[in-house]
């Protein structure tokens, strides 16, 4: 062995490497998951807790985050740098065995128990689309390299998913506002650049915060606008 063990309170359910293979990540059945220093094997700041067992961690592509899936029915996604909460809890109806990113660091597949994996966006811990189901638990995920397809293990059958959103969640008519309210600048009909009102993008925050709709896209337009 290289250095000192790293220890937790109970078994271990995972260890891996950061991208830049500077740090670990463990989880583990005492209810947390510990960066430490690969150098050293010292920990690196606080534990990130569940209130139960741990099952996996993983590290974000650029390695600024983290997500643990917990026998505690959520996922959780994690500041890599201070160990801080940074989203609403991806909750399942049962434990939860696995969570991993896609390899462009924007979603984060689970599998549960509760027959399914779901996918959600990875900033705000919001769901997308419809849970994908087996006829028992899921006992492995994985992204494809490219992101496009994921693939989910159970009952005796592993099924292969398209990860491409649905027609119905192309991106909406107000994001073309939201880039022109945050760029200060709009496209006037005769092509050339005009400024925007100062008070578009405060418009657009109250006229997301009204709408109704839990579809990916409702969901990210009022998580950017939250305090």
């Amino acid at each position: 062995p290289v250095g000192k063990p790293m220890h937790h309170e109970e078994w271990v359910s995972s260890a891996s490497f950061s991208p830049d293979g500077l740090r670990i990540l463990t989880s583990s059945g005492d209810h947390t998951a510990r960066l430490w220093d690969a150098g050293t094997g010292q920990p690196i700041g606080e534990p990130m807790h569940h209130d139960a067992y741990v099952n996996s961690a993983a590290f974000s592509p650029d390695g600024g985050r983290v997500v643990t899936a917990s026998g505690d029915v959520t996922a959780l996604l994690w500041d890599a740098r201070t160990q801080q909460r940074i989203a609403e809890p991806m909750r399942h109806e049962y434990q939860i065995h696995h969570a991993g990113f896609s390899p462009d660091g924007a979603r984060v597949l689970t599998g549960s128990d509760d027959h399914t994996a779901r996918l959600w966006d990875a900033f705000s811990g919001q769901p997308i689309g419809d849970p994908m189901r087996h006829d028992e638990s899921i006992t492995a995920i994985a992204f494809s390299p490219d992101g496009t397809f994921a693939v989910t293990a159970s009952d005796k059958a592993a099924r292969l998913w398209d990860m491409l959103p649905p027609n119905n969640a192309l991106p909406p008519a107000w994001l073309a506002d939201l880039a022109e309210a945050v760029g200060g600048e709009a496209l006037s009909d005769s092509g050339s650049l005009v400024t925007t009102d100062a008070d578009r993008f405060f418009r657009l925050a109250a006229r997301l915060a009204d709408a109704p709709g839990s579809d990916f896209w409702s969901n990210a337009g009022r998580w950017f606008f939250a305090d």
